[in-house]
């Protein structure tokens, strides 16, 4: 089990963040980077041409937009 104190995630799941708030322009650097690991991820799945039928592949792509509106 690691260290809550190594493990920054688990400080926010118990509501003990020792950390400061985020700037908002902070946000906006990590929502970017966020949005270019999703976009990476988009292009891996096409490069590695998975064999999805229709409903795999549409369920795929709802998810990924499903994650970039949560974000």
């Amino acid at each position: 089990m690691p260290n809550p104190s190594s493990n920054p995630g688990q400080s926010t799941r118990t509501g003990k963040s020792g950390g400061r708030p985020l700037t908002v322009l902070e946000l906006v650097v990590v929502l970017e980077e966020l949005d270019r690991v999703v976009a990476e991820l988009e292009e891996s799945l096409t490069e590695l041409a998975l064999p999805f039928d229709e409903a795999s592949h549409v369920a795929a792509r709802e998810a990924i937009a499903a994650a970039r509106r949560d974000v």
